[in-house]
């Protein structure tokens, strides 16, 4: 019997070019697929923040999500001239490859909805991002509250949902 999604030989690698208007979408879902590895060849600003760490300009929600999943690297970039026509941005290969030791999380879908509000309004921070949805009480206690959802490590984000959860 084999496994929903996987071929006869185990998981698939897989590689595109993807178009720039559905690359974050193509990348959500093969995220959460089952595969051995992944390339693709992206816009580079969407490759910079899937492989952007915590305290970077780039870093956000992509990059919490693609961290949560799998280990991501940024193999080259690739200049406008490379194509015909030229397209007017500069692209980035990206490879993926499923992440082992990531934080325990529970529900992932839940976890990454909690990740979502922490960076809700980039420019506010933790206390201020999630008072509505947990109660200001709650998160003026946390010592990270004062910082902004940019600062945090997944690991830290895991930690904090792991105070709400239970």
């Amino acid at each position: 019997m084999q496994e929903t999604g996987v071929a006869r030989w185990g998981h698939a690698a897989i590689a595109g070019n993807l178009p720039y208007y559905i690359a974050t979408s193509i990348l959500q879902m093969t995220l959460r697929g089952p595969y051995r590895r992944a390339v693709f060849l992206i816009q580079k600003e969407v490759a910079d923040r899937i492989v952007a760490g915590p305290g970077s300009r780039q870093y956000g929600f992509l990059s919490v999500e693609a961290a949560l999943f799998a280990k991501a690297k940024l193999l080259f970039d690739v200049k406008p001239s490379a194509f015909l026509p030229p397209p007017n941005v500069d692209s980035a290969a990206v490879l993926l490859e499923p992440g082992a030791g990531r934080p325990a999380v529970g529900d992932p879908e839940a976890f990454l909805g909690f990740v979502s509000r922490c960076f809700r309004h980039k420019r506010k921070t933790l206390r201020n991002n999630l008072a509505e949805f947990y109660g200001r009480e709650v998160v003026d206690g946390w010592p990270e509250g004062g910082m902004r959802a940019e600062q945090i490590s997944l690991e830290g984000f895991a930690e904090m949902y792991s105070r709400i959860r239970t």
